[in-house]
């Protein structure tokens, strides 16, 4: 009879949670195995170990044959644990946007620690490629780390990550006449982002106010002598920023000028608008915003132009002439293409809105026939199949002229995409945000998806009230998730039930759809002077809109002595402002240098009255 062996093979050194197996150098049938380490035993024939702290650990095995005969052989191992005690600096204190960061591992030789002998950073949990020294610099927000490794070979993470965060400068603008006249009395004003913080005006590189939070954004000026002034808002904090603006002043005119008078003649197919001054001065000069110059000059699209006159001695007077839209410049609210509807819905509750100026006369075409009228354009219904066209006629400076839409073709599907959906969606609202935390209405809604199917799914989320942010979210097969996700609703909306519509793609196609009606809380509404009655209109046009967006509202009989139309980014930023002075009435807002995506235009009284549309950018 032999007697039974326990010898196994360990490695010397290994790392504090590194994984070894423990095999015996030779087994036989009908033996039994007790591993014991760290007051740990094992049975298994087999065993992946993984050591902690313990500096030198005893592992031994003992092994019984089946006629009770056994041998133990114990083995030492040691454990290296790597002890890393150095920090991330760099990251302290406020940086601006466009800066870099240098992020550097502060090592104290006296602390005891070990000295890194390899460094990979790490992005938000993602290795940064070829980042691999002590030092990393960025431009980008977001939480770092360093995974060290030892001269043993041992690696681990620094205990927290650390976050990296910048600072935007604040917006800064200023807006007032370029030119004027010696002696003529001007308002620039300023608008900041952030008035929080200290700012001041300058003139031609002096400052004309102090430095101070309570410094007014609006200046009044009345410069004696001729020339060019050039004057600078600067804005401190964290982030300072400061822009320039520029006002020319022209020598006084002689009394009893020529002023401006203009005709106009309109050609409709292919739109344009011939204007000329019926009063021209031999001596003066005559431009016009569209860039030609001279008594004369024609546009081929709506919108506002203006004219101005500089006589002999360069004095200038402006004319502003408001063009009205052309029909073809409604007609973007007019959708085109084609609706094909699953035929169990029948469309029965759907229809086009119309544009929201008066018209000289209007009629909904119903494959090329139908109803028609005059002043404000009613929703038509679409539950007929077939096509449905507007027709509009606009009334310019005398002339009628008439545009009739593309049509919209309208038919009833059924089969793929129009079967209801086999998922399980629950959907609630948990909370409302609005107030301190958005100047504009916004509602957080709570959802929980689950996708049965084996493939991914993309569900789209839209609403007649209003937009989802996002309003796409992609789930993989099998997968229940839980998602937040902002409802920023419409003009009109303030609570109560909202449609929700929820298409399933896959791959990009319609694979079925389900709605859902939602409760939402009432808005909280702004307190109204007693015995006020608000029946507002507000619409943006043209929406989406590339350029130059114009904001149409009438506030029925809501008195407003002054007021403002703010264009908000999501995260509620205010990007523009534009004063309104009246209850009825129209204002640009300038969408130069914004990116494509959807905004908020937000308009408010001084009387505390609001309301909000969406606009798209293109």
């Amino acid at each position: 009879m032999t007697s039974p062996t326990a010898e196994f093979s360990i490695p010397s050194e290994v790392c504090k949670g590194e994984p070894f197996n423990l095999v015996p150098d030779n087994t036989n049938p009908g033996d039994t195995y007790l591993w014991e380490f760290n007051g740990t035993t094992d049975t298994r024939e087999q065993v992946e170990v993984t050591l902690g702290e313990s500096p030198l650990t005893l592992i031994s095995l003992v092994v019984t044959d089946p006629w009770g005969c056994s041998a133990e052989f114990i083995k030492p191992i040691t454990v290296n644990a790597p002890n890393f005690i150095g920090d991330i600096t760099g990251h302290e204190g406020s940086v601006c946007k466009g800066e870099t960061v240098t992020l550097s591992y502060d090592y104290d030789p006296q602390g005891g620690g070990d000295l890194p002998v390899a460094y990979q950073w790490v992005f938000n949990g993602d290795e940064i490629t070829g980042a691999t020294s002590p030092t990393y610099q960025t431009t980008v927000p977001g939480l770092y780390n360093l995974w060290l490794t030892d001269s043993d070979g041992c690696s681990a993470w620094l205990e927290e990550p650390v976050s990296v965060s910048f600072t935007s400068p604040s917006e800064v603008l200023i807006s007032g006449p370029s030119q004027v006249c010696e002696g003529e009395t001007y308002l620039l004003n300023g608008f900041t982002s952030n008035e929080g913080v200290p700012r001041r005006w300058l003139r031609n590189g002096s400052s004309i106010t102090p430095w101070s939070v309570n410094t007014p954004l609006e200046i009044e000026e009345t410069p004696t002598n001729t020339g060019v002034y050039t004057y600078t808002l600067e804005v401190g904090g964290d982030c300072p920023n400061e822009t320039d603006f520029t006002v020319e002043v022209f020598p006084t005119p002689e009394p009893g000028g020529v002023g401006v008078e203009v005709a106009f003649q309109v050609a409709c197919d292919p739109f344009e608008v011939t204007m000329t001054i019926t009063n021209p001065d031999s001596n003066g000069a005559y431009s016009w915003t569209n860039g030609d110059a001279g008594i004369q000059t024609t546009i081929y699209r709506s919108g506002r132009l203006g004219v101005t006159y500089i006589n002999e001695n360069g004095c200038s007077t402006t004319k502003e002439i408001q063009v009205p839209q052309f029909p073809d410049e409604h007609l973007w609210v007019f959708p085109t293409g084609c609706i094909e509807a699953c035929e169990r819905e029948k469309l029965n509750t759907s229809y086009v809105i119309g544009p929201l100026p008066d018209f000289h006369a209007y009629a909904w075409l119903w494959n090329s026939s139908g109803t028609s009228g005059s002043g404000m354009v009613p929703p038509e219904d679409i539950y007929p199949i077939g096509d449905l066209q507007l027709q509009l006629d606009t009334n310019l400076f005398g002339t009628v002229c008439e545009q009739i839409s593309d049509p919209l073709n309208v038919s009833y599907a059924s089969g793929a995409g129009c079967e209801p959906c086999e998922q399980e969606l629950e959907i609630r609202v948990e909370d409302i945000h609005s107030g301190d935390n958005y100047p504009f209405l916004s509602y957080n809604v709570h959802l929980i998806l689950n996708n049965p199917y084996p493939f991914p799914l993309t569900f789209q989320l839209n609403s007649p009230d209003g937009v989802y942010i996002p309003g796409s979210i992609t789930l993989g097969g099998g997968q229940t998730q839980v998602f937040m996700v902002d409802f920023i609703p419409n003009t009109g909306f303030s609570g109560g039930s909202s449609n929700l519509s929820v298409q399933l793609l896959r791959s990009g196609q319609l694979f079925c759809q389900q709605s859902k009606t939602l409760n939402f809380p009432p808005a909280p509404l702004p307190r109204m002077p007693k015995n006020t009655r608000v029946e507002s209109v507000f619409s943006l046009s043209p929406n989406p809109a590339d350029r130059i967006t114009t904001v149409h509202y009438d506030l029925g009989k809501l008195s407003v002595s002054r007021g403002t139309a703010t264009l908000y980014n999501l995260k509620g930023v205010a990007l523009r402002k534009v004063e309104v002075s009246n209850n009825k009435g129209q204002v640009d807002i300038d969408l130069s240098g914004l990116s494509s995506g959807t905004y908020i235009v937000l308009l408010q009284s001084k009387d505390g009255y609001k309301t909000q549309e969406l606009l798209i950018k293109k």
